[in-house]
């Protein structure tokens, strides 16, 4: 019902149902008559509720983090990348953390249909590391300086002073990084970045776009305690030369032998220097079939920050940063690639201004590599972001009078942004789809009446798409520690308090679990209820197949039918 239509239509009502007392569906002298008049409606449009239903689509995970790095951190959790899609990333969980092979196993609420968690863990100096993981049996695992899952590459170790690369690595980052194209915006690389050390690890330039003689360098500092402005710079490679980059091996070199096995001879093959500037397919022409690049070793402490430059000895130019803030034109002139779970810095060596406004960041590749996985750096953000992260709202949606028959869900509706972790969350008043007083409450912390918090009269229906619309209203509430909008929506009901020769109080809560439900919880910032009188169902036509499998169609309000919702 929405609407209390007076006295005189009440007591019409009234001689209605007792003329009818008499039938097994309707007994006025059952006092539950309404929960189960409301319970044969429901069941009669949307089919018997699974017993494991709780109508709530929030579920709280365990993810465990843990950090090696010595210092003060920030643990945030995030239901998508943040560096690749900020405006449908929303922050789930924040907790403070000290480094140092400690492992913190914390819960966090999110949407009961995520598979993967992004975890960023953020330094003093502002910068993050942001890795995924799979929930696997609720539970994510992620690990910062520790052991690491790296995929098996096709390189070698030819020597101690060489590793080997198969010419399908040099074929993926050409591709990633092809010639005259800005390396801006492309998904996977980071154009702002430098490394956190794990430990030794090793930089071979294993190809070249460019004419020019180039210093190689790189810097540390420790983040805890100072400034990237106070860094030390390390020259790597004092003068690196496209004809100095790699060596390829070409098998139709060298002396002829005779294997009298096989009553053939072959050519031994021998290793050349690779003075050439990557062409696509031109590398099978050739016939090499391999090549190689000397590893150059950085040793500095786990947990410290490691960028690169590059200089170009071909006149006076300056050196160009990994950071951005390094640069005295505050441009990127470098790229991060991950490909297949090997890890390749790509450097620019001439300044914008001198190559048509573009920085492909290919004029030297170079390979990451380490003696173990553990000791592989970590890519980071050395700026926080700017602008404010988002937190994912949870919508609670209400039916106020449990007789009703539409099921549209929409008589009061607010949401609770809470990040785990925090204790205040926000509550926003969204809609109001009733006629009667409704007031919503924390626990016994009662948080207005929703139409006047709406700045409406008790009457009027409002934000439901039936003209008359107004503001949304918030206002932040204290919470305990251990919040989860997954127990029992939080805690969160309303009482709607119906007219008449004596006014009676009706509290709705989160329903049993397999019950018929007056309240539902939707995990989701910009779901939209249905419009006044249009069932849920036909709004959301995977609904009904919900409320009979739990397990299944876990993201039925992701699937709108077309025009029955109403966008806050």
């Amino acid at each position: 019902m929405k609407k209390y239509w007076g006295k005189s239509f009440a007591i019409l009502g009234l001689l209605g149902l007792m003329s009818a007392s008499c039938t097994k569906t309707e007994d006025l002298y059952d006092p539950d008559w309404v929960i189960k008049k409301y319970k044969m409606n429901w069941e009669q449009q949307f089919g018997a509720v699974d017993e494991n239903q709780t109508w709530n689509t929030v579920s709280s995970r365990i993810v465990n983090v843990t950090v090696a790095y010595p210092g003060d951190f920030v643990i945030k959790i995030y239901t998508a990348n943040p560096r690749d899609s900020k405006d449908e990333t929303y922050l789930l969980g924040q907790y403070q953390a000290m480094g140092g092979e400690k492992i913190y196993s914390l819960k966090v609420d999110m949407p009961s249909c995520l598979q993967y968690v992004y975890v960023s863990l953020v330094d003093k100096a502002g910068g993050r590391v942001i890795k995924s993981a799979k929930l696997v049996d609720g539970i994510a695992e992620v690990a910062f300086g520790t052991s690491q899952t790296k995929a098996a590459t096709s390189r070698t170790t030819d020597s101690e002073e060489y590793l080997e690369f198969e010419p399908a690595v040099l074929e993926a980052l050409n591709a990633a990084l092809p010639e005259n194209e800005d390396a801006d915006n492309k998904t996977g690389l980071l154009n702002n970045y430098e490394f956190v050390s794990n430990g030794t690890f090793t930089l071979s330039p294993i190809y070249g776009k460019t004419s020019a003689n180039l210093e190689l360098g790189y810097y540390y500092y420790n983040p805890q305690t100072q400034t990237v402005a106070e860094k030390t710079d390390v020259v790597l490679i004092e003068d690196l030369s496209v004809a100095g980059i790699a060596q390829t091996f070409n098998p139709q070199a060298g002396n002829w032998v005779y294997d009298p096995n096989t009553g053939t001879s072959s050519p031994t093959g021998a290793w050349e220097n690779y003075n050439y500037q990557y062409i696509g397919s031109e590398w099978t022409n050739w016939g090499h079939t391999k090549i190689r690049a000397k590893a150059y070793t950085i040793n500095v402490p786990q947990g410290y920050r490691v960028g690169f430059y590059l200089k170009n000895l071909s006149g006076n130019y300056p050196k160009l940063y990994s950071n951005v803030a390094l640069n005295e034109d505050g441009y990127y002139y470098s790229a991060t690639v991950n490909q297949n779970g090997n890890l390749f810095v790509g450097m620019e060596d001439w300044i914008r201004e001198e190559s048509n406004g573009v920085a492909d960041c290919n004029d030297v590749v170079f390979s990451v590599d380490a003696a173990s996985a553990a000791e592989l750096p970590d890519p980071v953000d050395p700026d926080t972001p700017s602008g404010e992260e988002t937190t994912m709202e949870y919508i609670i949606a209400c039916e106020d009078l449990g007789a009703t028959d539409d099921f549209d869900f929409n008589d009061v509706v607010f949401s609770v942004s809470h990040v785990s972790g925090s204790t205040t969350a926000t509550v926003k008043m969204l809609a109001a789809g009733g006629t009667l007083p409704v007031y919503i409450k924390y626990g016994t912390m009662n948080l207005g009446e929703i139409h006047d918090l709406l700045g409406v009269s008790s009457h009027v229906m409002v934000n439901t798409g039936n003209g008359t619309t107004a503001n949304v209203t918030s206002q932040e509430i204290e919470v305990p520690a251990d919040f989860s909008m997954s127990t029992d929506m939080g805690g969160f009901s309303i009482t709607v308090v119906k007219g008449g020769d004596e006014e009676v109080t009706v509290d709705i809560a989160a329903p049993g679990k397999g019950e018929a439900p007056q309240m539902i919880c939707v995990a989701s910032s910009t779901w939209v209820w249905p419009t006044e009188r249009t069932s849920i169902v036909d709004a959301y036509p995977d609904f009904g197949d919900w409320g009979q499998n739990y397990a299944s169609n876990q993201t039925w309000y992701l699937n709108p039918s077309s025009e029955n919702g109403y966008s806050k």
